[in-house]
């Protein structure tokens, strides 16, 4: 493991400290505080703690700073398209006193809807039900060969319209789930049936995808049930150790590794090491001076809402593929490959060079805000919010912008149709209101 400089780290958070005070300055809205402060987080932990270990480069706190200076500049200026985009939500939904589905009965067919979407991937295309009761051991590898394994010859239309619509079904069911908040044991099944099931149909499952899932039960769980509180906080300072040590445990499980692995109190230390060592990829990115296929990537975020089995032809970039080929020098298609993340920084620098890589920062902080805004105008969105502001926060953070954007514009064109939908309705019953 390589040497950590206190020092250095003390240094670099004196401008981080300063960044964020600037982005919370005067925000009186609560959530948004919390919202952007998710974001603000991840973004310092897997991109700038790590610039701590001598094994990174001193260019690389500077690509750092100038990233997260504009992400808060961009964030923070009033008088950009995306705070006009918050006054024309404002004033289109009008869902003042609203509940997010006005009928329970819409409610429950929402949430049962998409549970029934999740157990089709148990029966379609092998029918294995049955491992709900008899799940699988760990297996990462086949996930990451279906992962790297991209051909159009091995593309299933009907798995593939499946994960599309369950992709379309997740923001409309955390919206759903606006009904739970209160009843804090059926969240927390609600949230984590779906998991369970993936991993039984592929017999694996990110940390990530649990880590989202707890902190999101956790925040909601805090915020609408203050009897449980304390019992919260003092759960998560006890058990956070034995969490820890779960995770490293998975990790090396669902490797095929060794369960008799080392638990001891190093665990701490080489978890920590492993999520916040992004930074040491950087100087192998720039020096081995390659880029995306510039046109490509624009032309795959113009195509971003359309599924791209519907549009065949599209030479989609695969940016932690590429870089993961850059970082362990092997083919995706040499044997024994897999994908070594790289993080943000590095991926700002590879799609956008030298002098424009701050460009990803407008990105990010402009989409953060917009579906903000959005959102916020509805009544009991709370939980797709902050589930949002982990996409952000936390995916984007380590797997960058391809992991993040295609969820945020494809997976919300439901959501944005549906409240189109039932905000032209409104309006017009307003408007035969107001004409008699």
């Amino acid at each position: 493991m390589e040497t950590f400089s206190i020092t250095n780290l003390l240094l670099l958070l004196v401008p981080v400290v300063l960044l964020y005070v600037l982005l919370i300055y005067k925000m009186y809205d609560k959530v948004e505080k919390i919202y952007v402060s998710i974001i603000f987080l991840g973004l310092y932990f897997y991109g700038g703690i790590g610039a701590a270990y001598l094994k990174a480069p001193a260019s690389y706190t500077i690509y750092f700073l100038l990233f997260l200076t504009v992400f808060v500049f961009i964030y923070r200026v009033k008088f950009l398209f995306a705070h006009a985009v918050k006054n024309t939500f404002s004033t289109f939904y009008k869902f003042n006193g609203a509940t997010i589905f006005d009928v329970p009965l819409l409610n429950s067919c929402v949430i049962w809807g998409y549970l029934a979407l999740e157990l089709s991937s148990l029966v379609y295309p092998k029918f294995n039900i049955t491992s709900l009761w008899h799940p699988p051991l760990p297996d990462v590898m086949s996930s990451l060969i279906g992962t790297i394994d991209v051909s159009v010859e091995n593309i299933d239309v009907v798995s593939k319209l499946l994960f599309y619509f369950k992709l379309l079904g997740l923001p409309l069911y955390l919206l759903a789930l606006n009904a739970k908040t209160t009843k804090p044991a059926q969240l927390f099944f609600l949230l984590f049936f779906p998991l369970y099931i993936d991993y039984c149909s592929s017999a694996y499952i990110a940390r990530g995808m649990i880590l989202v899932n707890l902190a999101l039960w956790l925040l909601i769980t805090y915020a609408f049930n203050k009897k449980l509180r304390f019992s919260l906080v003092t759960a998560c300072i006890f058990l956070m150790p034995l969490l820890l040590i779960f995770f490293y445990i998975y990790s090396v499980a669902r490797i095929s590794g060794d369960f008799g692995a080392d638990v001891s109190g190093n665990v701490i230390g080489k978890l920590f090491y492993n999520e916040v060592s992004f930074p040491d990829h950087f100087a192998e990115i720039v020096n081995s001076g390659k880029h995306v296929d510039f046109p490509s990537f624009l032309v795959w975020l113009v195509t971003l809402p359309f599924p791209k089995f519907l549009v065949g032809g599209i030479n989609v970039p695969l940016i932690n593929l590429e870089l993961s080929e850059i970082v362990i020098g092997m083919n995706r298609s040499d044997q024994g490959f897999w994908v070594e993340l790289t993080g943000y920084i590095s991926e700002s620098y590879y799609i956008f060079g030298k002098y424009f890589f701050w460009v990803e920062a407008v990105m990010v902080a402009w989409l953060a805000k917009v579906i903000f805004y959005f959102l916020r105008n509805i009544k009991g969105s709370l939980i797709l919010i902050y589930f949002v502001a982990m996409q952000f926060g936390y995916t984007f953070s380590r797997a960058g912008i391809g992991a993040v954007v295609p969820n945020l514009i494809n997976g919300f064109l439901a959501v944005y149709v549906y409240f189109a939908i039932k905000a032209h309705f409104k309006n017009r019953s307003a408007a035969k209101l107001s004409a008699g």
